[in-house]
């Protein structure tokens, strides 16, 4: 392999293990597609690509050790579940172009009658944005809505949660909204060859599933962290769910639903019932923090929930 291609592999490999959607198996298969057809020596470019992969989600781990708790991305993320609340269907890292993206998303739109319109980035305007170039949000209305309308309240909950959104109001054009992108990576994203023990301190078992990506059937112990990192990743779509088992108490578990309305519960499995609330994603994220520090929430933590027989 010569030096201008082991480069590009490189850049490559380092802007994806960035963007933080894809695991360690996918990142290298994602390369050995883009250019395992162009090499002399299939096996040596695979070595190759997981060697430089390895070597990539260590230091992104290293590094994401020192971020704060609420990085540019998790605020970038909190909005754009904010507008999913609203009416506005979002999705990140959606799609390789915007033409797919608009085509895909109007699939959606089309089984959710109740949403006023949407946003999304599709996946090369990650990888400008895990550059250091910021996202650009395509945005649209349904029916007879407002274009215009959207976007200013895309503008306005990107402001909310502390970005700097840029749109001079024309329809015609994307929202631009600056970020330092630092998307942490957990659980079975974390994962490679080699990968040190995760550090001690509060954790539990947890597993989910995203219909969109990947999925977690065998439970993998998170930190507070790692539990606030996967809801914030998980994609508000039909089904979509995250549980968290307590240590001492009952399981904490989320799931979106149609309306794109974020369930939480706690089950119990004696009553053969939940106890139950929508909830924002604030309170999502303070249910998960009480239930990860003190081992599991108690009902009242849940405040004015309902009982859900089974």
């Amino acid at each position: 392999m010569d030096e201008s291609m082991r480069q590009a592999l490189a850049t490559h490999i380092h802007v994806e293990v960035a963007i933080g959607r894809r695991t360690f198996e996918q990142v290298v298969r994602g390369a050995v597609d883009v250019w395992g057809r162009e090499v002399d020596d299939h096996d040596l470019f695979v070595r190759t690509a997981g060697e430089i992969a390895g070597r990539a989600f260590a230091d992104h781990l290293a590094a994401q050790a020192a971020w704060p708790e609420v990085t540019e991305s998790d605020r970038l993320s909190m909005a754009m579940i904010d507008l999913a609340m609203a009416g506005i269907l979002s999705r990140e890292s959606y799609t390789d172009c915007l033409n797919c993206g608009t085509t895909e998303i109007g699939g959606e739109l089309a089984k959710l009658p109740g949403m006023r319109g949407y946003t999304f980035y599709h996946q090369q305007d990650a990888q400008a944005a895990a550059g250091g170039g910021g996202v650009m949000l395509a945005y649209g209305a349904t029916g007879d809505g407002d274009a215009t309308t959207i976007g200013a309240e895309i503008v306005a909950a990107c402001r909310r949660r502390g970005l700097e959104a840029e749109w001079d109001g024309d329809a015609r054009q994307r929202v631009h909204v600056p970020v330092d992108w630092r998307r942490r990576r957990f659980g079975p994203l974390a994962g490679h060859p080699g990968a040190p023990t995760p550090p001690g301190g509060p954790a539990v078992p947890v597993t989910f599933c995203d219909y969109t990506s990947i999925s977690g059937d065998d439970p993998v112990d998170m930190s507070v962290q790692e539990c606030r990192d996967l809801l914030l990743w998980l994609t508000p779509h039909d089904g979509n769910f995250a549980c968290y088992r307590g240590r001492s108490g009952p399981t904490l578990q989320f799931m979106w639903e149609t309306g794109m309305r974020l369930w939480a519960e706690t089950p119990d499995l004696a009553a053969r019932c939940s106890r139950g609330r929508h909830v924002t994603v604030d309170e999502a994220l303070e249910l998960i923090t009480l239930h990860v520090r003190d081992g599991g929430i108690a009902p009242e933590d849940l405040g004015e929930a309902r009982t859900v027989p089974w």
